[in-house]
C-alpha cells in the first residue's frame, strides 16, 4: 500500500498522458520516492544539516 504517493493523484496524472497507472506501478513509485528521500536525508546529514534541501535530491 502506498503511504507517500497519493494514489488518486498519480492515476490522474497518468491519464493526462493517456495512460493507465496500475496499483503495482504506484507501489513501485512509492518505493522509489522513499529511496530518494532516504538518499537526500543521508546527504543532508553528511553535510551537517537537519533539513533536506532541494539540492540534496
Amino acid at each position: 500500500m502506498a503511504d507517500i504517493i497519493r494514489k488518486k493523484q498519480a492515476k490522474i496524472h497518468g491519464k493526462t498522458a493517456g495512460l493507465r497507472f496500475p496499483d503495482s506501478a504506484i507501489e513501485a513509485l512509492d518505493l522509489k520516492v522513499k529511496e530518494l528521500i532516504d538518499n537526500a536525508a543521508k546527504r543532508a546529514v553528511g553535510n551537517g544539516r537537519k533539513t533536506i534541501q532541494e539540492h540534496d535530491f
